[in-house]
């Protein structure tokens, strides 16, 4: 049994945990870094985030639970991050239960990339959840990533956040080349966070 002051830290990838875990031990956390990312594709994609989370462990000297369970038939169209986020919050308070904790959190918080107030949300659901804003701590963790020389992904997780990634790759490319900043009406609604 871990002490009550632990907590169950769920890990996205390595980049992202690298400074959610020093924010948590600042707030006086024992972390227990966590990685179940059943949405992650492909499977190459998911080795090398994998991968890149028990590199920062490594680095940080802390002994991570892993439960790498594929599953591709999570729900697609506009309100899967809901449900992926939900799904993967779930399955951490279930994890934190198991072994002892009463809290737990995700570092899927410190992303300015994400849909915050979606994760907040699916947290707020569950009993035990520690939101903490870690958005101020991006940068810190993007400097931590490239001085460990691990892998930075591109895209969220699933594939169609891939797809997302590209086109909107391909539309920064274009207005540059244009000379001109992206408007209102450049950003497709289902990109708005």
């Amino acid at each position: 049994m871990i002490s009550s002051s632990s907590i169950l830290l769920h890990c996205c990838c390595g980049p992202c945990a690298t400074a959610s875990i020093g924010r948590f031990v600042q707030l006086g956390y024992k972390v227990v870094p966590y990685f179940f990312n059943p949405n992650i594709e492909p499977a190459d994609e998911r080795k090398r985030r994998l991968d890149a989370f028990l590199a920062v462990c490594q680095s940080k000297m802390l002994t991570p639970i892993v439960e790498d369970d594929p599953d591709y038939s999570h729900k697609r169209g506009l309100d899967r991050c809901f449900s992926c986020y939900s799904i993967r919050l779930e399955k951490t308070k279930l994890a934190a239960q198991k072994i002892g904790l009463e809290f737990f959190s995700t570092s899927l918080l410190i992303s300015p990339y994400q849909k915050h107030e979606l994760i907040r949300q699916a947290g707020s659901g569950f009993e035990g959840f520690v939101y903490e804003d870690l958005r101020p701590f991006y940068k810190d963790s993007q400097q931590q990533a490239k001085e460990l020389g691990i892998y930075r992904q591109k895209y969220c997780a699933c594939l169609e956040s891939l797809e997302e990634s590209k086109w909107l790759a391909k539309r920064k490319s274009e207005m540059k080349r244009q000379k001109s900043g992206p408007t209102e009406e450049w950003i497709p609604r289902w990109l708005v966070k």
